[in-house]
């Protein structure tokens, strides 16, 4: 995997995110509908900000279904929506500060 690559299991199934072959035009529904520029998505993203994966996920499935909303892909997310390599559950974040 590259460094431009995001791997997830999401509710099941394995979904590759390469933005590097994210074009233009997508970078700029990527930016309306989430806020996101390229650099902050992948902060974001390694932080486990959901409307970063949202809008990842949003792009890659839309080349298949160009009516998807970014909403349905961001409802569709919970904690439990994402697993680690070797099918093991993500530990939420720390939210109690300790």
């Amino acid at each position: 995997m590259s460094d431009t690559s995001i791997q997830l299991q999401v509710n099941g199934e394995t979904v590759d995110l390469d933005v590097s072959d994210i074009d233009g035009v997508e970078w700029r529904e990527v930016r309306k509908v989430s806020g996101f520029r390229p650099k902050e998505l992948f902060d974001a993203a390694t932080e486990m900000d959901f409307e970063a994966f949202a809008a990842l996920l949003w792009v890659v499935r839309r080349r298949k279904d160009p009516t998807l909303e970014y909403d349905t892909v961001l409802k569709s997310l919970t904690l439990s929506s994402f697993q680690a390599g070797d099918d093991e559950a993500v530990d939420p974040p720390d939210v109690a500060g300790s």
